[in-house]
């Protein structure tokens, strides 16, 4: 992954859309709002199982980390 990928993650049952995005910001860590009670906050990937039990996918959105392609690229979580 990148500084700028999105991640997307899926932890409810229903719908086939994810419920959550956060924003790859390097070292492992993501930047994302964890629940409205909450600011916006930095979490490492590897503090919480939910991050690996509901990723979903991720996609590259800065147009400068693209590669010639512009077609959307499947960004795998690395453990």
């Amino acid at each position: 992954m990148e500084k700028g990928d999105l991640l997307f993650f899926k932890s409810k049952k229903t719908g086939t859309d994810p419920d959550h995005v956060a924003m790859y910001i390097g070292d492992n860590k993501v930047i994302h709002m964890a629940d409205p009670k909450q600011n916006i906050v930095i979490s490492d990937l590897n503090s919480k199982p939910y991050y690996t039990d509901n990723y979903y996918g991720a996609t590259r959105v800065i147009p400068s980390l693209l590669s010639s392609n512009p077609r959307q690229q499947e960004i795998r979580l690395q453990n």
